[in-house]
């Protein structure tokens, strides 16, 4: 992405940011009573007229005028419009502050805040948000939507992972789409799932049982993940039965190509999409990806 084309994005964008305000008021007067009077900038204005300057060679001495909008997202010095562009872009609110409360817990300076908010919001997802598809919010979402989505093939490589068969039946019987934490870091589950987005497919997630790791259970389509600090945060569209009785052991293992062991017993492993998931169970009963509002409750974290 050019930074022409960042600021074509930027343009369609709200400008109204509240948690992007809040650091602005923190970082410009640190005492929450008294923060009236303060005049908050116009952020978007200020990410267009930046952006505006990569096209002129001899503004703030630059000597090549050929970057990237990575390149100028990652190279900005001011922490609240790294953090605006995050939040209006459709970054989590939960990521959001986190990322706030990072820039405001590390040294006083822009560089270091920026950093900071950078570390949580990386410019993959910022450019994923921003080409993500809109949906009108006057839109019904969730089931009302499905027919109207066009249909996505799964990639060449999935994720398997083991939850309590339990807590999966109960998931797949409210049809409900299924939160998950986890104390590891899906580092190339994150990765494929930004190339499976750019991609236009869906990332599979195959799960089997954690009481009985040999039988797998359920799958379904990742709808998000989110790696940070050594933990993953995941969703799963629902949970879709596993046609016909399939052992773990059936799965490929990406990285060495031979079936999974009898006693392997790791929470988390890359797999290559087994040919006995439907793709019909894709094209007919999928959620809405790029609805922007979830349904659903949330699984308490499992601890591997």
């Amino acid at each position: 992405m050019t930074p022409c084309e960042l600021a074509s994005k930027i343009s369609n964008l709200p400008n109204r940011a509240p948690i992007t305000a809040e650091l602005t008021s923190l970082l410009r007067n640190p005492d929450p009573n008294d923060s009236a009077g303060i005049k908050l900038p116009n952020r978007k204005k200020q990410w267009l007229g930046w952006l505006g300057t990569y096209e002129e060679p001899k503004y703030y001495r630059r000597k090549d005028s050929i970057r990237t909008a990575q390149f100028v997202y990652n190279h900005l010095l001011a922490p609240e419009m790294v953090l605006w562009l995050g939040e209006v872009s459709g970054v989590s609110e939960a990521v959001v502050r986190n990322a706030k409360k990072a820039a405001c817990s590390v040294q006083p300076n822009p560089a270091t805040r920026c950093a900071a908010i950078r570390k949580i919001i990386p410019w993959k997802i910022i450019e994923y948000r921003l080409n993500k598809p809109t949906v009108d919010d006057s839109v019904p979402t969730g089931r009302e939507q499905i027919e109207s989505f066009i249909p996505r093939s799964l990639t060449k490589d999935c994720v398997y992972t083991i939850v309590e068969g339990s807590q999966l039946d109960r998931l797949f019987e409210d049809g409900l789409e299924v939160h998950r934490e986890e104390r590891r870091p899906w580092v190339t589950a994150e990765k494929m799932f930004y190339d499976a987005r750019a991609a236009n497919k869906y990332l599979p997630v195959l799960f089997g049982d954690a009481a009985h790791c040999s039988r797998l259970l359920y799958w379904g389509l990742l709808t998000d993940v989110h790696v940070q600090n050594g933990a993953t945060s995941f969703s799963v569209d629902r949970l879709r039965k596993i046609r016909g009785k399939h052992k773990t052991q059936e799965l490929v293992l990406r990285s060495s190509e031979k079936n999974i062991a009898p006693n392997f017993i790791r929470p988390y492993a890359i797999c290559m999409t087994p040919k006995f998931l439907n793709q019909k169970d894709v094209e007919r009963h999928s959620w809405p990806l790029s609805s922007p509002a979830r349904m659903g409750r949330r699984m308490a974290p499992q601890h591997a």
